[in-house]
């Protein structure tokens, strides 16, 4: 029913409660999560990704294979060769050079840095790179391989064998006899500075060579780029080997003088101009330089450095035929000498050429 009230307002009576109003739809809530906290967490997402590349880079230090590498180098530059091995995870028998008395340790360990890394079928290893300096400024390079399987890091080519170059008449490596004159001759070495030399047989004599070792790479003092093994310098002719070969050689030409005889020079041109020859001079003698023959160890091949000069008197049927003085060089080229342990050298000279071409020299 509706009644209005004296003010004229109308007014509803409505029959029991009002419905009450709906509730408003009901949703599941996140907690609210500081930024602290997620920044927190996402470091340790970050760290648990990579977990797994932990060996490959240590912003904070040396690598487990850094580490390894220059505890090897180390070792090897005190003269600890049983631990530098076992670090190299080798014990080669019968290798003279790998003794502490046969080392020099007068070298610094330069640059140490890993630069690869693999984790696959083959294993974990990773590749470093070291260098090494020796107090003459020499420095050569290597790239090692570390292997990360086992227990503690192996530097598995720390040690390696590098064969000996131009070993003819056999070679000494800080002191130590290596391999057999003429054979191939493969030495194995810890880093390091070793003095090579050739051994001396007469009438040579051998200056030594300074090579500074790490792995497959030596740095010679007398080339500018490092190479693969080391290269034996070639010997050279001694003082006494030179006299010897002066005196030969002047012996020789003075017996043909004498009795002309096979590889005697003295003889004139094929030339019928000539005629009435006089007795043959020698105003000088020839010098020679001498080259190793490598399939003879004490064998030399001459060659002229300075000719001697040759002189005889004719007649020269010209025009007007006239006496004339004729010269010309006296060479060596080609002639073998060899020489015993005495010192005694036993010359092959061939045969010599002809005296020509003849010049006049008045």
């Amino acid at each position: 029913m509706s009644e209005q009230s004296a003010s004229g307002e109308i007014r509803l009576e409505i029959e029991g409660d009002p419905d009450p109003a709906p509730a408003p739809r009901s949703r599941f809530a996140l907690p609210r999560v500081p930024n602290s906290a997620l920044t927190l967490a996402s470091v340790f997402l970050l760290a648990a990704a990579t977990v797994v590349i932990v060996l490959k880079w240590y912003p904070w230090g040396p690598t487990p294979a850094e580490e390894a590498v220059a505890e090897f180098l180390n070792a090897a530059r005190d003269g600890e060769v049983e631990r530098a091995l076992g670090l190299a995870g080798t014990d080669p028998e019968g290798e003279s050079l790998l003794d502490p008395a046969a080392l020099d340790g007068r070298w610094e360990i330069g640059e140490i840095t890993q630069v690869a890394f693999r984790d696959d079928d083959g294993g974990r290893a990773a590749e470093v790179y070291a260098e090494i300096e020796s107090g003459a400024g020499q420095r050569v390079g290597e790239r090692f391989t570390v292997s990360l399987d086992g227990p503690e890091p192996v530097v598995t080519d720390g040690v390696v064998g590098l064969e000996v170059l131009g070993n003819d008449s056999g070679a000494t490596v800080n002191g130590v006899a290596v391999g057999r004159p003429g054979w191939e001759t493969v030495v194995k070495l810890l880093p390091g500075v070793y003095e090579l030399r050739a051994t001396p047989m007469w009438p040579f004599e051998a200056e030594p060579e300074t090579v500074l070792v790490l792995g497959e790479q030596a740095a010679h003092e007398s080339v500018r780029q490092q190479i693969d093994g080391l290269n034996t310098p070639r010997p050279t002719m001694s003082d006494g080997g030179w006299e010897a070969i002066d005196a030969e050689v002047r012996d020789f030409l003075d017996s043909c003088l004498e009795a002309p005889g096979d590889g005697c020079p003295f003889e004139l041109p094929d030339d019928p101009r000539i005629t009435d020859p006089g007795r043959w001079e020698i105003a000088s003698y020839p010098s020679a330089t001498a080259d190793p023959l490598f399939y003879m160890p004490r064998g030399v091949e001459l060659t002229t450095r300075v000719p001697g000069e040759a002189r005889i008197e004719a007649t020269v049927a010209d025009d007007s035929p006239a006496a004339v003085t004729l010269a010309c060089d006296l060479r060596v080229e080609g002639i073998v000498a060899a020489f015993d342990e005495d010192g005694e050298a036993e010359f092959d000279w061939g045969q010599a050429p002809a005296c020509g071409p003849a010049v006049v020299i008045d």
